[in-house]
């Protein structure tokens, strides 16, 4: 997986997996800025995945453009 496009956009990333987890997301991966000695100068997002997301949600409600999965429960297919 490559870097995101700016350094903005990693920050705005960012925010979107602190907001979820603040309201109550269950991070199961990843969320966050990618450390690595040789990537340090790039804009690397960990690859995220959040469980338990609700439809009245930040992360479920707008586009991150990055590498976040928000997986939201549902009771039936209809």
């Amino acid at each position: 997986m490559g870097p995101v496009i700016s350094p903005q956009q990693q920050d705005r990333i960012l925010s979107y997996c602190a907001t979820a987890r603040d309201d109550g997301a269950e991070l199961v991966a990843g969320g966050r800025k990618i450390e690595r000695d040789e990537l340090l100068n790039g804009n690397f997002v960990e690859p995220t995945v959040f469980d338990q997301v609700r439809a009245d949600m930040r992360l479920a409600q707008e586009e991150v453009f990055g590498p976040v999965l928000a997986v939201i429960p549902f009771g039936s297919e209809d």
